[in-house]
């Protein structure tokens, strides 16, 4: 039984952002899915500085520790701001962070705002990357990046993210393109023949980038398909519900042999028996299972709204499931037992 409780907290416990903005900002909106993006990206929530005049909106994306995916990276970020009319006008690499973090400057605007400052950072931390966009309507200058926590940095890859980041800055400062589209604008023209040999590292993702998006747009046009809701409940939910099944059957196996049949005790009496005896360890499977929910749904990525809906689905489904399954458990440890000999069943304690 201990191995297979520590078999479950192995299997539900999960790894969680550690993005986590300092106590006095305040929180102005929650964690959410950002869909129609080319990767997978998750707002972590929008946080405001005490005295309101900063507005900071943190994005994480998966780990990036290689330079073909950093050059990937901050070259679709500088040609997203430049096609939103948010081209960045400096950059610089953040040296007094244990993260490798680059920022990019320039004019921005918040969605339903006015126009101001805003400051794009990108740091590459050992679990996730975090895109961190700093917003003011006066200045950015008051932020420090240097308060926040991205968790556990990057060890072995850090010198060739640094040395990546340099050669973005340098690119930058001479006002050369990232992009293959402006590969050929004033300063970095190139003749026909040369313009292969021209083009960065980002240049020769272009299209599989635009691939990857309309793939991305395919998957979640079938994620909307009721068919694929369906088995996506089924494998989310279904699994830790039969893995919570086995645990109950073999638990109950366990304290039917060790359950006396007596000479005068009925198949219905042995069953009650047997109820009664899982009565109170049930409830510590569920007690576990809350547990695993909430230490699954800790962290500065996940709302009260989210946590909440994760233990009223779980309590839900505990009270669907949970009681046909101690009864039909219960009911097949009886049968078993009153269809092996008399000769074999033995007192025990039944603990």
């Amino acid at each position: 039984m201990k191995r297979i409780l520590i078999a479950v907290f192995q299997l539900y416990a999960i790894c969680t952002c550690v993005a986590q903005a300092p106590s006095d900002w305040r929180r102005v909106a929650e964690a959410k899915d950002i869909t129609g993006a080319a990767l997978p990206l998750r707002q972590l929530g929008v946080w405001r500085s005490p005295d309101d005049q900063v507005t900071v909106q943190v994005l994480q994306l998966q780990p990036i520790k290689t330079q073909k995916e950093v050059w990937n990276t901050v070259g679709g970020l500088v040609s997203g701001l430049t096609r939103s009319d948010q081209a960045p006008t400096a950059s610089a690499l953040v040296l007094d962070t244990p993260q490798v973090c680059f920022r990019l400057s320039g004019k921005g605007k918040q969605e339903g705002g006015a126009l101001g400052m805003m400051d794009t950072y990108v740091v590459f931390a050992d679990s996730a990357t975090y895109l961190v966009k700093v917003f003011s309507a006066t200045t950015t200058s008051v932020f420090s990046i240097t308060t926040w926590d991205f968790g556990q940095p990057i060890t072995g890859e850090h010198e060739d993210l640094t040395r990546a980041l340099s050669q973005i800055k340098e690119r930058l400062d001479s006002g050369l393109s990232l992009s293959a589209s402006n590969s050929s604008s004033p300063g970095s023209q190139t003749s026909p023949g040369n313009s292969q040999s021209a083009r960065t590292p980002i240049d020769g993702q272009a299209q599989s980038r635009r691939t990857y998006l309309d793939g991305n747009d395919r998957l979640d046009r079938g994620a909307r398909d009721p068919l694929y809701q369906v088995s996506y409940a089924i494998g989310f939910y279904g699994l830790p519900l039969a893995l919570l099944a086995f645990i109950v059957s073999r638990w109950t196996r366990r304290v039917s042999r060790k359950t006396a049949v007596g000479a005068r005790t009925s198949k219905a009496r042995f069953y009650a028996l047997m109820l009664l005896k899982m009565s109170w360890r049930v409830p510590i499977l569920v007690v576990l299972s809350f547990a695993l929910v909430l230490l699954a749904h800790t962290g500065p990525a996940v709302s009260e709204k989210e946590i909440t809906e994760a233990i009223e689905t779980t309590m839900a489904l505990f009270l669907v499931f949970l009681p046909p399954i101690v009864l039909l458990t219960s009911w097949t440890q009886t049968r078993r037992k009153f269809s092996q000999p008399t000769s074999t069943t033995s007192e025990g304690t039944g603990r």
